[in-house]
């Protein structure tokens, strides 16, 4: 089963997203006393969406200009 994801460490570059980056304690290995750090995909998803209406709406916009100047 080949897996799809984001790494987390990757999401929290985007100074946008850092907020959707937690940390938990490590339950796999937890005589390590280190923490794991994890991801809200239901927030991600969210802002997915979202953005994505925003980026239709520039698209949408913008061919109304070219189509504008084109008729000129």
């Amino acid at each position: 089963i080949q897996q799809i994801g984001f790494i987390t460490q990757d999401v929290e570059l985007v100074l946008e997203l850092a907020c959707l980056v937690g940390k938990k304690p490590d339950s796999k290995w937890p005589q390590n006393n280190k923490e794991i750090k994890t991801l809200n995909y239901n927030s991600i998803m969210t802002i997915s969406v979202k953005t994505i209406k925003e980026l239709i709406e520039k698209v949408e916009s913008l061919e109304a200009i070219i189509i504008e100047l084109e008729n000129k």
